[in-house]
């Protein structure tokens, strides 16, 4: 009942706001005439109807009028130009004063239809006869009439649109018009919204930036819309998560600079700052083992949770020369997001509704020819054993064994699901306009059970007060419930896919899959037993190691005993989890102008997010030791944040002279985090740590909720931080072809507060400075070119150090000790600081057909945040080193419309990005981040070397006395260098040489897409080539693919005729890296088992067809202005060039360095589905 009456309220205050009368107030000191045409529609709703030729557009005035008529308000505006004007229909038809001759008049009856590029009809758009005052404006589907006497000998028709490139036809002897108008590039990125929120001609910018409008966000939506960006912008590098559906992704803007810190561009979300922080990331530390080895995932962050129906376009401030008004929040650009707001107009309705379904684009190779071996009638764990076809009838006979396994990986992913709809209201007034959105997103993961749902609800209303609109309220409330069930893990612990890839060959999962769990019996783990007193006399305490629980038992062919040996359908039956998230947020934007050339805002916005999950483990799971889970376990987590920042700016826009404009905006802001976590694991039922008597020992399993053990383990946290800054930024325009703008900024960050005792500073200043000139204004050039800008900046920004107390010595509750400082105090602090000199120009063609933009920059971070390890094991932060990235990006885009039925855009965005570490602590080595169990591979930092540089321990290597030793022995083909082999005939890992071998750098140096939209008499067509050129990628899978004998490689090495004796015995062989053979199976087992990064790492480099949509628009379908827009898509359908066995563009984690490494992740998908969209 309330939600209706709230809705009634609105859709009246809609109705009544639209009743007023036409009364207009503009107060304009030296604008464009276009500019006042402009802002008389906005504010009237009427149109213009006009010759190009007749009116003067770019012609400065000044208009001052406060509540007055229309007519009276037109008068004014074009009281220096000898025009007539009408006003009808709701249009003001403008036409020139004719002198009166003595032409001949001519009867006209003309009629057509007005499309865009796209063949989608151009709704009010102007068409008059020049020097005549016959005008009219297209209908609803584009088409118009026109009808009249006119006195001009050769009459020309005038078709034009805002935002579009005006054309002129001659009329002869044609009667019936098909117009096609082409998008005026110029016009439409006239306004860019920057740093602040502050809002800029494109033409005055002196940095790089690039926008795109939801139509790339919805095309073929992902539950993480952000994943829709990839390859649509110059600089821009999305990594997904194989986390699933709504896991964050690794965004990166010109490449890492910070070791420690933070490399990940700013959100800003309608201009508030938004701390994106990733549920559950990685620690930069121990992230390496916990992504091989622990059972751990990220989560979402606030910028996955938007809705991309609401979105109504993302800007990219690439550099930090775009966001040093932001401060140290922004050394790695901003990624600005502008939702959808009312209109004024009728109430508009919109539903969409887009069905995608998915499969794995890649699965491992593996073989069926070989099976796993026999022991005593029981299956064996690994497939070295003989042809799958040579099996007897007793080995077939085994329950789980499979003659003819097909492809059991394949048939373990079940077909994906993501549906998302939305239903939006909009409408509004002069005054009052408003938006509401309902949306839902429901998925279903290729894993069994894992799900993921999503609701988002959001409200925007934006209000107008007093007579001449100098007070704005623009007030946005979004909810967003989020729920993840049985979130998708890499590594090898309790992953499904681990023991799924690694199974015998020979198995029968069918069987496995039907049959997960028996009941059954098994020993607890050993229990405590301390008998009571009887009598005085005390018996001895014992440990119970044969007590029995029964139940549910998990059912595999292998089972306690051997590490992790589950069955994967266990695993997703038998492993539940369930993560919550609530997030609210609420913005009050107040914006009120004091006069002509000043205004003042003032932001305000409040988020909360909730994080809350439980997990379930029934009991028989295996772990890592090969110990049972006797009883189940029980884990819970609750998280909460809050966030609040508000902002006051104060703005300055005048034209100080005929030739020379002014802006500026001086400000501060304010931002407060706190939050807490809790949580919480216990081991199974059980209500003592010990028991007096095996009559009282628990028999009881998988009880659920938290105290039902008495050993728990628990964890609980405190955060809290704060920055607050003022800043100042201004700009000076010649002529409307040149701008100088500059701006500064000092921060103040809690993190620096601590050390105020040793004289350091806690406010840091950052600044930047930028020119450009439109070449085309101030010289004359060929009328090919419309638009030349050259432009250049530089700025100096910077990052916080971590929000730490570096002297804390923490307080033990349990023994009531102070323990040991983790840290051995910081001596003088400084912020990580970037210093970024940029230059490019911008190039517009042919009618803004051929439109170019070529950015060249370089920025070096100093003063590294590093916690160095000193000799006594002790840490110390220190401030040290300088990274280096410079590159080139650039975008070319072309529109060819040969006729009106056809058009075809194209477009190619390229990024080269070359990294390097200028410096780093005393030249050390040691400055490195582990990845893997065995800390076989390191991502090292090194000077000279590059951020992401991937090292590796090599082979055990011949040495001279070992050839001469083995030539002795008759081996007359050794040579020093080559790999050695022990007397069974296995390689061994170099463990002394260290990690020596260099195998590349996980990012790739070049980024390109290509994207095409071809339409052709209303069918569209759209399709997105992108890749990289470079990098590597190690894959820990493949590596224990080979262990187990399950890999194709493994199964063609036992199929070939190449053969060597290893202890006597010729056994099948293979060719190791140094040229010699070895036995296949003892080479493939050692280097697997122990995981030679040196044969596991990959060129990354790969093309795909990232994006491909068909679709038609049915106009008027429903009804007049109901339209039905109808799409076929795909998404990530198929790679042209790969050379890994693995998507090398997937991540299991968005932490600095953890990229490049596949361990068991969830494989990339292949998506294709339909969309639907009602306008009515």
């Amino acid at each position: 009942m309330r939600k209706r009456m709230y809705f009634g309220l609105l859709l009246w205050l809609v109705i009544a706001a639209g009743l007023q009368a036409q009364q207009l107030t503009l107060r304009l000191n030296r604008v464009t005439v276009r500019e006042a045409m402009e802002e008389v529609k906005k504010q009237s709703g009427y149109n213009f109807i006009y010759a190009s030729s007749d009116v003067d557009t770019r012609q400065l005035i000044t208009l001052d009028v406060v509540n007055q008529p229309l007519e009276l308000v037109v008068k004014q505006l074009f009281a220096q130009q000898a025009l007539q004007y009408e006003i009808k229909d709701r249009s003001i038809v403008l036409k020139k004063v004719v002198k009166p001759t003595a032409l001949r008049q001519q009867q006209l009856a003309l009629s057509g239809r007005v499309t865009d590029e796209k063949g989608e009809p151009v709704i009010g758009a102007s068409v008059v006869i020049r020097d005549s005052g016959l005008g009219t404006i297209t209908d609803i589907d584009g088409n118009f009439k026109l009808s009249g006497t006119v006195d001009v000998a050769r009459p020309d028709l005038v078709v034009s649109y805002i935002g579009y490139v005006t054309q002129q036809l001659p009329v002869r002897n044609q009667s019936v018009f098909e117009i096609k108008l082409a998008e005026d590039t110029k016009l439409l990125t006239e306004v860019v919204v920057t740093a602040m929120g502050i809002e800029r001609k494109s033409k005055s910018l002196t940095y790089a930036t690039q926008t795109l409008g939801g139509q790339e966000l919805t095309r073929a939506k992902d539950a993480n819309f952000i994943n829709s960006l990839q390859g649509k912008m110059s600089g821009l590098i999305i990594t997904p998560n194989a986390g699933g559906a709504g896991s964050a992704s690794k965004i990166l803007l010109r490449g890492n600079s910070s070791i420690e810190g933070n490399n990940s561009p700013l959100i800003v979300i309608d201009g508030i700052p938004v701390n994106n922080r990733v549920n559950g990331q990685f620690d930069a530390k121990s992230g390496g083992y916990n992504m091989a080895y622990a059972a751990a995932a990220e989560g979402s962050d606030p910028l996955s949770t938007i809705n991309p129906d609401d979105i109504l376009n993302v800007t990219v401030l690439k550099g930090a020369n775009a966001a040093a008004l932001y401060g140290s929040d922004a050394a790695n650009g901003v990624i600005i997001v502008t939702t959808r707001q009312g209109s004024e107009g009728g109430v508009k309705v919109s539903v969409s509704s887009s069905s995608m379904f998915e499969r794995p684009l890649i699965l491992p190779d593996l073989q069926n020819t070989f099976g796993g071996e026999f022991f005593n009638g029981q299956l064996g764990g690994r497939s070295w054993g003989k042809r799958i076809s040579e099996q007897t009838a007793a080995e077939n006979s085994i329950a789980g064994v499979s003659a003819t396994p097909g492809n059991p990986v394949d048939r373990f992913f079940n077909t994906g699901t993501n549906f998302n709809n939305t239903v939006s209201i909009s409408g509004g007034s002069e005054r009052v306009q408003s938006y509401f959105s309902v949306g839902n997103t429901t998925a279903g993961g290729m894993v069994p059970n894992n799900s993921f749902s999503r609701t988002s609800i959001l409200l925007r209303q934006t209000y107008s007060f007093l007579k001449n609109k100098q007070l704005k309220l623009d007030f946005t409330v979004n909810y967003i419930r989020q729920r993840t069930g049985n979130r998708t893990s890499g590594g090898t612990v309790y992953n499904p896919l681990y023991n799924l890839y690694l199974a015998p060959r020979n198995i029968d999962m069918e069987y496995y899959r039907t049959t997960f769990e028996k009941e059954g019996s098994w020993f607890a783990n050993p229990i405590k037993i301390v008998p009571v007193y009887t009598g005085g006399i005390g018996r001895t305490e014992y440990w119970k190691e044969d007590f029995v629980l029964k139940g549910m038992q998990q059912h595999w062919f292998q089972g306690r005993g051997v590490p992790a040996a589950n069955n994967p359908y266990w695993l997703t039956n038998r492993i539940q989890s369930e993560e919550l998230l609530d997030r609210m947020y609420g913005t009050l934007h107040a914006s009120y102008r004091i006069s002509p050339v000043f205004d003042a805002s003032y932001r305000i916005n409040y988020s909360q997010n909730v994080t809350s999950g439980d997990s379930k483990t029934y009991a028989t799971l295996v772990d890592p030791t090969g110990q049972y889970i006797d009883r189940g376990t029980y884990g819970w987590t609750d998280a909460r944040r809050t966030d609040l920042f508000t902002d006051f700016l104060l703005n300055y826009k005048n034209e100080i002279s005929e030739e020379v404009s002014a802006s500026a905006t001086v400000g501060g802001s304010l931002n407060k985090t706190k939050g807490y976590n809790f949580w919480m694991r216990n081991f199974g039922a059980s209500g003592s740590a010990y028991y007096t008597s095996e009559e009282q020992l628990p028999t009881t399993i998988n009880v659920f909720y938290p105290n039902a053990s008495y050993y728990t383990q628990r964890q609980y946290g405190l955060s809290s931080d704060w920055a607050r800054a003022v800043f100042a930024t201004g700009q000076l325009g010649y002529n409307e072809k040149a701008y100088l703008d500059f701006s500064y900024r000092i921060d103040w960050s809690r993190a620096f507060t601590q050390f105020k005792t040793k004289g350091v500073r806690d406010y840091y200043g950052y600044y930047s400075v930028g020119a450009n000139a439109l070449l085309n204004e101030l010289i004359r050039l060929p009328e090919m070119f419309n638009l030349v800008k050259i432009r250049g900046s530089y700025s100096e920004v910077g990052n916080s150090i971590p929000n730490k107390l570096y002297n804390e010595q923490p307080y033990d509750p349990a023994t009531g000790r102070i323990q040991p400082a983790t840290y051995t105090g910081f001596d003088h602090p400084l912020p990580e600081t970037v210093r970024s000199v940029e230059g490019g120009f911008d190039l517009a063609m042919f009618d803004n057909s051929l439109t170019m933009d070529l950015t060249v920059y370089s920025s070096v971070m100093f003063n590294q945040y590093l916690p160095i390890t000193s000799s006594i094991g002790s840490i110390k932060p220190i401030n040290t080193g300088k990274v280096r990235n410079q590159g080139v990006e650039a975008t070319v885009s072309y529109i060819f419309a040969p006729s009106h039925n056809f058009s075809w855009k194209t477009g190619v965005n390229f990024s080269y990005n070359d990294n390097k570490i200028l410096r780093t602590y005393q030249n050390r080595k040691d400055i490195y981040i582990g990845i893997g169990m065995s800390d076989n591979l390191r991502v090292k930092f090194l000077e000279g070397g590059s951020y992401g540089d991937m090292y590796a321990k090599d082979f055990t290597r011949l040495k001279i006395y070992d050839v001469e030793k083995m030539r002795a022995a008759g081996n007359t083909t050794a040579e020093v260098g080559d790999i050695k082999l022990s007397p069974d005939g296995t390689p061994s890992m170099d463990a002394k040489g260290g990690h020596s071998v260099y195998l590349g750098n996980m990012n790739a140096r070049v980024n390109l897409g290509w994207n095409n939209t071809l339409t052709w008499k209303g069918l569209g067509l759209y399709f997105l080539i992108d890749g990289k050129i470079g990098g590597k990628v190690v894959s820990f899978t493949e590596a224990y693919l080979d262990a187990y004998g399950v890999s194709q490689r493994t199964a063609d090495a036992r199929l070939s005729r190449l053969t060597t004796t290893v202890a006597g015995e010729t056994v099948p062989a293979v060719v190791m890296p140094d040229g010699k053979k070895a036995g296949a199976m003892q080479y493939y087992t050692t280097i697997g088992d122990q995981i030679f990064p040196t044969e596991y790492v990959y060129d990354a480099t790969n093309f795909r067809m990232r994006e491909l949509s068909v679709s038609y628009t049915f106009r008027n379908l429903l009804g007049a202005g109901r339209d039905l827009s109808t799409s076929v898509v795909g998404r990530n359908l198929f790679f042209l060039y790969r050379q890994s066995p693995v998507d090398p563009d997937v991540s299991l984690s968005t932490q600095n360095a953890l990229g490049g490494v596949d361990i068991f992740g969830l494989p990339s998908a292949r998506s294709l589905g339909v969309n639907l969209k009602v306008t009515f």
